[in-house]
């Protein structure tokens, strides 16, 4: 999906085209998933990624 039609589907796009900007909190998010979006594809997960405390 490119990320300025996005928007008009209520999704918040993180990888750029946005009409509206990324807050200085989702700029630091997006920062921080990139290395471990990297290093899961690394180590050949099946795309399920679970979150624990």
């Amino acid at each position: 999906m490119r990320g300025k039609d996005a928007a008009a589907l209520g999704i918040r796009a993180f990888s750029g085209g946005s009409p509206q900007p990324l807050t200085a909190q989702e700029q630091a998010w997006r920062g921080e998933a990139i290395p471990v979006t990297v290093a899961l594809s690394a180590a050949g997960t099946d795309g399920k990624i679970v979150l624990v405390p």
